[in-house]
C-alpha cells in the first residue's frame, strides 16, 4: 500500500469520517488519480462521481475576474459604485478590496433567515461595509462580487463560467443547475449533523442541492450559479481544469500570479492570509492551507464540504482532495459539549465528528504535492 493510499484510508469510515476519498495530483501535462471508498449513497466512488465544492466556487470567481481584467472588461482598481448603483451603501469599495478580503461587510439581517430570493436579494442589497487592512474571510464579498458582473457586462456569473471555462475545455462534469445535475452521480451529503444547544440537529441535504444555505436561497430554485458556493464538479474535470489553468488557457501567468498577490502581500489576516478568493502560504505549519514547501505564489481553496485543491504555478503542480466529510458526521458545534475523540457523546450516546477533519486531510495534502513535485522531476 502506498502512503497516498494509507493517508486516504485514514480518512474514510470506519476508522475516518468520509465515506469515500477521490484524489488528483499532477502538472502541466501528466496527472494521477484514486478513489477509494463511496458517494455516502452506496456507490462506488470514480474520477466522474460530482462534488459539491462549496466555497472552491469563489477560486472560479476570482479566475473569471482576473480573465476579464485581462480583457478590460472589469477595472480591478474600479469601485462597485462605477459599475453598478445596486448595492450604494458600499459603492466606495474597490473590486481588488473584495476580492481579497481587505473589506468588512454586513447585512442588516442573515440572507439565510429568509425563504425566499425576492426577501433574500433585497436583505443583500441592504449591505454595509467599510475597507480594512485586517483580511475577513466572509462569503458576502464573492456574493456581491457575482452580481456586480451581471450589472457590469450583462451576463451572470454561470454564463461566464459557461464562457470562459466549461465550453472552451469541453467538461461534461461541472454544472450546478438542476437540469445539469439530474443525471449524474453525485456525492450524498446526508445526515450533516450540528450541535446546537447540547441537542443534535440533523441537516436536510438532499443529493443534487447544493448544501449552503445562502447558495440555496440566491440561487432561485438552482436557476443562479452564487460567487460563493455551488459549483459541482468532478476529479476528471478538476483535472482538466487545473492542468489548463498552468498551460495558460485560462488566464495568463501573470494573472495566476496575482490570484496569491491580491491587494498586497503585507495585508494579512489574525490567522490566514488571502489573496483574491483564495488562500496563500503563511508561516504556521497547522494553520497554513498552503503547504510550506510550495512556492511563495502558490495558493490554496477549499470547501466546507471538505474538498481541497491546491495550485503552484512556480513548480507547475497542482493537487485535489475530493472529500465528504458531511455524510453522518457532526460538523459544527454551537453547543457547551467538547469533543475528546473522534466522537461526540450526547445523552449517552455517540455521534462521528468531522471537526478535525482538515488537519487529518492536510497530511494527504502534503503527500499529493510531495508526489506533483516528485512526478515533475521523472
Amino acid at each position: 500500500m502506498s502512503s497516498i493510499e494509507r493517508e486516504m484510508r485514514y480518512l474514510v469510515r470506519p476508522q475516518g469520517v468520509c465515506p469515500g476519498i477521490s484524489i488528483a495530483y499532477g502538472n502541466k501535462v501528466t496527472s494521477v488519480t484514486k478513489q477509494i471508498g463511496f458517494d455516502g449513497a452506496g456507490n462506488l466512488l470514480d474520477e466522474m462521481t460530482l462534488f459539491d465544492l462549496a466555497s472552491i466556487t469563489k477560486f472560479f470567481l476570482a479566475l473569471i475576474y482576473l480573465k476579464l481584467s485581462e480583457l478590460n472588461i472589469i477595472d480591478l482598481e474600479a469601485s462597485i459604485g462605477m459599475y453598478t448603483n445596486a448595492f450604494n451603501k458600499i459603492s466606495h469599495l474597490k473590486i481588488k478590496h473584495m476580492l481579497s478580503y481587505n473589506v468588512d461587510l454586513y447585512t442588516p439581517q442573515r440572507i439565510d433567515a429568509y425563504d425566499n430570493y425576492e426577501d433574500a436579494y433585497r436583505v443583500l442589497q441592504l449591505v454595509e461595509g467599510q475597507y480594512s487592512e485586517v483580511q475577513r474571510y466572509s462569503d458576502i464579498p464573492a456574493i456581491i462580487l457575482a452580481e456586480v458582473l451581471f450589472y457590469t457586462t450583462g451576463k451572470t456569473y454561470g454564463e461566464w463560467v459557461y464562457e470562459i471555462i466549461i465550453n472552451p475545455l469541453h467538461l461534461e462534469t461541472t454544472g450546478w443547475d438542476d437540469n445539469f445535475l439530474k443525471d449524474k452521480k453525485i456525492c450524498s451529503y446526508a445526515n450533516e449533523m450540528w450541535l446546537f444547544d447540547d441537542k443534535v440537529i440533523v441537516k436536510n441535504n438532499p443529493i443534487g442541492i447544493v448544501n449552503d444555505p445562502k447558495a440555496r436561497i440566491l440561487s432561485n430554485n438552482s436557476k443562479i450559479l452564487c460567487g460563493h458556493a455551488g459549483l459541482f464538479t468532478s476529479t476528471k474535470d478538476i483535472i482538466k481544469i487545473l492542468q489548463e489553468i498552468l498551460n495558460e488557457r485560462i488566464i495568463q501567468k501573470e494573472s495566476l500570479f496575482l490570484l496569491a498577490q491580491g491587494s498586497g502581500w503585507d495585508l494579512s489576516g489574525k490567522n490566514q492570509s488571502f489573496g483574491f478568493q483564495c488562500y496563500r502560504k503563511i508561516n504556521d505549519d497547522r494553520q497554513t492551507e498552503v503547504p510550506l514547501f510550495l512556492s511563495d505564489r502558490a495558493i490554496a481553496s477549499s470547501g466546507y464540504t471538505g474538498c481541497y485543491l491546491v495550485i503552484d504555478p512556480i513548480n507547475d503542480i497542482f493537487a485535489f482532495v475530493g472529500g465528504n466529510r458531511l455524510n453522518n458526521s457532526v460538523c459544527k458545534n454551537m453547543s457547551s459539549i467538547k469533543i475528546s475523540t473522534e466522537y461526540f457523546e450526547v445523552s449517552q450516546k455517540k455521534y462521528r465528528t468531522s471537526l478535525n477533519y482538515v488537519y487529518e486531510r492536510d497530511k494527504l495534502r502534503d503527500k499529493l504535492c510531495n508526489s506533483a513535485l516528485l512526478l515533475k522531476n521523472l
